[in-house]
């Protein structure tokens, strides 16, 4: 991320006063806590030239990324500078962003090398503003009755799906989402014919539930994953005898509709985009309407939005 313009005096002091490896040192000898300090490499640090900061708010927030060794591992030291007279009720969500944006730097800088692990990020907030600093100090702050909850989640190891382990039983014996869990799974598409015939009870129920669209979305979704090709037609022919004649029609029916659509919604996509380039470039409004075909109020719509 490039280093952005200078846009207020308590940003330009603060950026280049932490330069000074002096003034950097003395500061967070003065402000971190005494278990990572203690833990710090104080000759190690180096200022990068980073900014973090979102755009809009360069006149009230700047922030000095450095890099050091902490406890004899590559870590970052963050201090984010508050120029508001009051705390940013927000601050707590706006930090968790910057550190997320502070990895990424990481991880674009690491090259073809491995980013993992990840350092170490280690904030501070800098107030400068009146009074106490009375805003919420951690996310979970943020989340009200939810903050313990939210707090434990955070903390805890996110809950994976593997869909492959869950027994075929467990899946068909959920119509509903079981259903789109099992044909989403690597050894369906391995096992087409076979597992196919697994769920036809499942789809039939779905039929007769009046859910023949999303039977068609499911089938569509098999026909673009299978490797040999096959068309819907041929997939009902797999579940034939569990699959009602007239219903089998109607299916194929809704195939062509949603096909139609399909592709009328992939066109105005195409003429959207069309005339999205248009107006960047400068193009006269009903010229863009002459060549695109879209409505006018539609052409001024795009030109409003950012």
């Amino acid at each position: 991320m490039a280093n952005n313009e200078i846009n207020n005096p308590h940003d330009k002091i603060f950026r280049a006063a932490m330069q000074y490896k002096e003034v950097a040192c003395e500061f967070l000898e003065m402000h971190l806590p005494e278990d990572i300090k203690k833990n710090l490499d104080f000759s190690s640090i180096v200022t990068c030239p980073n900014t973090f900061v979102d755009e809009d708010l360069k006149l009230l927030q700047s922030d000095i990324l450095f890099k050091a060794v902490v406890a004899g591992e590559e870590a970052y030291l963050y201090v984010l500078a508050e120029h508001q007279s009051q705390p940013d009720k927000l601050m707590p969500f706006r930090l968790v962003q910057y550190m997320a944006k502070i990895w990424d730097f990481h991880i674009k800088q690491t090259g073809d090398a491995s980013p993992l692990p990840l350092p170490a990020i280690l904030p501070l907030i800098f107030f400068t503003g009146k009074g106490k600093y009375t805003a919420a100090h951690t996310i979970w702050d943020l989340c009200g009755k939810q903050a313990e909850l939210m707090k434990r989640i955070w903390a805890s190891p996110f809950q994976v799906v593997n869909v492959n382990l869950i027994p075929d039983e467990v899946l068909t014996s959920h119509k509903w989402s079981g259903t789109l869990e099992f044909i989403m799974r690597n050894r369906f598409r391995q096992n087409l014919n076979t597992d196919l015939k697994k769920i036809s009870i499942n789809i039939n129920y779905l039929l007769q539930e009046k859910n023949r669209k999303l039977v068609v979305e499911l089938l569509t979704y098999i026909v673009d994953m299978d490797e040999e090709h096959r068309t819907i037609q041929e997939l009902i022919n797999v579940i034939h005898d569990q699959v009602p004649p007239n219903v089998e029609n109607e299916i194929m029916s809704l195939a062509e509709i949603l096909k139609e659509e399909g592709r009328l919604e992939g066109e105005l996509n195409g003429k959207l985009e069309t005339a999205q380039a248009m107006l960047n470039e400068g193009s006269d409004i009903a010229f863009i309407v002459k060549v695109t075909k879209l409505p006018l109020d539609t052409i001024k719509k795009l030109k409003k939005e950012p």
